[in-house]
């Protein structure tokens, strides 16, 4: 009997801070080669195989130089080339030295499987007709956006492109994801936003059982929407176990568990994602999300925060919660000047909006955040319903805060369970009158 083949070799390549790095292919940017000489490509090769670990300097020549003598002003000369090819627009220092300890790469590091990569690419661009790939492209182009207009536009070209070629799977799993950001700011119930999603992630999974993005979007939507924990975890673990190093699917993770109450794990998962796609500004802003309603002592959350919204490209969301924290610490002026900067980033959004109101309503300007409650009922009646009570509690009404709870949760209001964890309701969480509200997340 003749022997099964050997399986191939697992062609590596790595991830990190935005490049890609691969032995066979070279470095690269955003799908852009950078040029690199030999030496410091060896030299930066071994560096990432440490993923993190300082490598000594005998170890650094070996690989560059094979073994052979290498002079200090080679060395030098090498690491300079190897941070000028690594520069990076938000100035984090990628190659780090320490005195008689070697060098290393010092931010996060993905090992991946490059075939896997290749293939990933290939498929968004195996179509059987030209439009599926195009309505893809320019839906993820508006999609980013954020706004409804933009959203809403998406959402109609990929449902334009499918109705072309329904067999296109990454046009399914991008709708669903866009479904999540519709609900998540207020515009469609999250009934129906849930419910929508969980088609187009039944549409992707049923070309391809194991989508990442589509196995991601089916976990949040039964954790957040269904409570149905168990098993929109299961999901989201499966999709980061198919591929470890896949942001989004790490990001909607991180959602996930905040909503349902796991607060460290939560942090933890969206630091992960935020490492890996350390330029994405919604990673930015799950992270900034995950301090603000993961229990870390409030200065120490607001001085993150404050990073978050340093760094170029902060999204609204990422601003609103720099403005919550400078609130809770007295600093108004400060509070509100981030919530302005929010609202320019993204006015209609409920969340947001619902911010500016509390942080208006903590600067004593109560009439203003009364104006806004009242234009978004005539607007958006019922919309992130739950959003609303920190409002009310800052106005001082108690009564209102816990209609606006409850009237989330029989919603199904994809911010509810955060509120368990939102600081601005410390002395509200525990009211015998929200009593079993929060059992559907956080006791499952």
């Amino acid at each position: 009997m003749t022997p099964a083949p050997a399986p191939a070799p697992v062609r590596r390549a790595y991830e990190f801070a935005g490049f890609r790095f691969d032995a066979s292919v070279g470095l690269s940017r955003a799908g852009r080669e950078l040029a690199l000489a030999p030496t410091p490509m060896r030299v930066l090769a071994v560096l990432l195989e440490a993923q993190g670990r300082f490598v000594p300097r005998q170890e650094v020549v070996q690989a560059g130089w094979g073994g052979r003598g290498a002079t200090e002003d080679s060395i030098s000369r090498c690491i300079y080339l190897m941070r000028r090819a690594l520069a990076h627009p938000d100035g984090l220092e990628i190659v780090e030295t320490a005195y008689g300890r070697g060098f290393r790469v010092a931010v996060p590091v993905r090992l991946i499987d490059a075939d896997r990569a290749t293939a990933t690419l290939e498929r968004l661009a195996q179509v059987r007709h030209p439009s599926a790939f195009e309505t893809w492209a320019a839906a993820r182009e508006l999609g980013a956006r954020g706004t409804p207009r933009d959203l809403t536009a998406a959402v109609d070209i990929l449902e334009a492109g499918l109705a072309v070629e329904p067999g296109y799977g990454p046009s399914w799993t991008l709708l669903g994801f866009l479904r999540i950001l519709q609900t998540n700011v207020g515009w469609i119930a999250p009934s129906e936003g849930g419910r929508r999603a969980l088609e187009a992630a039944a549409r992707a999974l049923a070309l391809d059982p194991d989508d990442v993005d589509a196995l991601a979007v089916r976990g949040f939507v039964r954790v957040a929407v269904d409570g149905s924990v168990t098993e929109g975890l299961a999901d989201l673990e499966r999709a980061v176990s198919i591929d470890s190093g896949h942001w989004l699917a790490r990001h909607m993770s991180a959602w996930a568990l905040a909503v349902a109450g796991r607060s460290e794990a939560a942090l933890q998962t969206a630091r992960d994602a935020q490492g890996l796609n350390p330029l994405a500004p919604r990673a930015a802003a799950m992270l900034a999300t995950c301090l603000h309603f993961g229990g870390a002592p409030p200065a120490e959350t607001r001085r993150a925060v404050l990073e978050l919204v340093a760094r170029p490209g902060a999204n609204g969301s990422t601003w609103a919660i720099a403005a919550v924290g400078a609130s809770l610490a007295g600093e108004h002026d400060e509070a509100l000047e981030s919530s302005r900067r929010a609202l320019e980033a993204d006015a209609r959004s409920v969340p947001i909006r619902m911010t500016h109101a509390d942080v208006l309503a903590r600067a004593g300007r109560a009439d203003e955040a009364r104006a806004i409650l009242a234009e978004l009922d005539a607007s958006w009646p019922g919309a992130a319903a739950e959003v609303r009570a920190p409002v009310h509690l800052a106005l001082g009404d108690r009564a209102a805060a816990l209609r606006a709870l409850r009237d989330g949760a029989t919603r199904r209001g994809l911010h509810v369970g955060l509120m368990r964890t939102d600081p601005r309701l410390a002395d509200l969480v525990s009211d015998p009158a929200l009593a079993g509200l929060w059992h559907p997340l956080h006791g499952r």
